[in-house]
């Protein structure tokens, strides 16, 4: 698919640039014929107007930039040539007339004979008889031909060039989609294998359950196993739900005033029992009035995954410390426990979902917890990241105040 999608971009980039090109050409094809036109016609008139006459001190003498010569028609159908360059030989009568003759059929006054490769303009006189100016288009042809063969080859190279930058053009645009691919396909993986060991465990009971010898004991501790696993899973449907929402700009976050100090308090006491049943410690450092335009549904996730998280990642009979003070204008909610230091991939990864840095003391947890506080932080204007520092780990969160 990433394959086909980078050969699409390419094929769109060449073909935009291709036919911009194409229209740039032509223009200065078109321009450029214009402006020798515009030319020639000028020469043309003005050699209609005061035709060569030998001897007059103001005719037209040596070679012009565009050679010509003139035929007036009298009339009763006479014509006599003359000629300010040296470049025609008007000796042949018949040849001038033939030419005469062709203008005379043609539906414009003014035009080219491409078989001749000569330009005309046709003047009526007031006498009755008429004017007719050739010029040598040759020299137009062979302009318009050195412009044509220099177009092509820039043109060529240009999308040589064009088609190696959109190559490497397409890669580095390509690469974030390519990552988001790579991240879903893994959080798919990742979510069946969830979701896989909840299921067999469901399915193992329930088996057993309608298993003929089972007592009406292991019954009850069967339908227990089903039930305490389903609200596991009901949990993870949950979590992934609300990343989801969360992927798609979909959360519904009613903003408005929110006093976080006394949010966090709030969150704080139904903490305390169960770090006391952990054999943790929990002190706090909350400093008062610290405001901030935030919606408290989701917000107040953010510390509930934080303690929630240190309580299962701390040192036994160790102490969690959290801080919420104003910092630099913001609003700075840290947590800090020991624990085993995390490494500098385990800092870089510890917030992509499923990620787990000790599995065997993870507990219930599927690894969504500190995904779900960054979409949320991140959904509030917010900063959320992780440091260890000499067996210490701390999560902070800034909010704008």
């Amino acid at each position: 698919m990433l394959k086909r999608l980078r050969i699409k971009f390419v094929a769109i980039m060449m073909s935009i640039f291709t036919v911009m090109l194409v229209l740039i050409f032509a223009l200065i094809l078109h321009f450029t014929h214009e402006n020798y036109y515009e030319s020639s016609m000028q020469q043309m008139r003005s050699a209609a107007m005061q035709p060569f006459v030998p001897g007059r001190p103001d005719g037209h003498r040596g070679f012009s930039p565009f050679p010509h010569f003139v035929l007036t028609v009298d009339p009763f159908g006479g014509f006599s040539a003359n000629s300010g360059e040296e470049y025609f030989d008007l000796s042949d009568t018949d040849f001038l007339q033939h030419l005469l003759d062709t203008v005379s059929q043609l539906p414009r006054p003014d035009g080219i004979i491409y078989e001749y490769k000569l330009r005309y303009l046709s003047l009526a006189l007031p006498n009755g008889g008429s004017r007719v100016v050739f010029m040598d288009a040759s020299q137009e042809y062979a302009a318009m031909h050195r412009l044509i063969a220099m177009l092509i080859p820039i043109g060529l190279i240009s999308i040589a060039i064009f088609g190696a930058i959109s190559i490497s053009l397409a890669g580095f645009i390509i690469k974030p989609v390519e990552r988001a691919w790579e991240q879903q396909r893994q959080f798919v993986a990742d979510a069946s294998h969830e979701l896989k060991t909840p299921l067999a465990v469901i399915t193992t009971n329930a088996e057993l359950l309608n298993s003929p010898g089972c007592s009406p004991e292991e019954k009850a501790g069967f339908s227990e196993n089903v039930l305490t696993t389903a609200r596991h899973m009901r949990q993870l449907v949950e979590n992934l739900l609300e990343l989801a929402r969360a992927d798609n700009g979909a959360l519904q976050l009613s903003m408005g005033k929110l006093e976080l100090s006394e949010m966090v308090t709030d969150v704080l006491l139904p903490f305390e029992p169960l770090y006391f049943e952990n054999g943790l410690s929990l002190e706090s450092s909350i400093e008062s009035g610290i405001v901030v335009r935030a919606c408290e549904e989701y917000l107040r996730q953010v510390p509930e995954i934080l303690l929630d998280n240190a309580i299962k990642y701390s040192s036994p009979g160790s102490t969690v410390f959290l801080k919420l003070e104003k910092h630099n204008g913001y609003a700075l909610l840290s947590v800090a426990n020991e624990g085993p230091s995390l490494s500098a991939e385990e800092l870089e990864n510890i917030f992509k979902r499923f990620y787990r840095v000790d599995k065997t003391r993870g507990g219930d947890s599927y690894g969504l917890g500190l995904p779900i506080a960054e979409s949320i932080v991140t959904e509030h204007k917010g900063k959320i990241w992780a440091e260890s520092v000499n067996g210490v780990n701390t999560f902070k969160v800034r909010l704008p105040m």
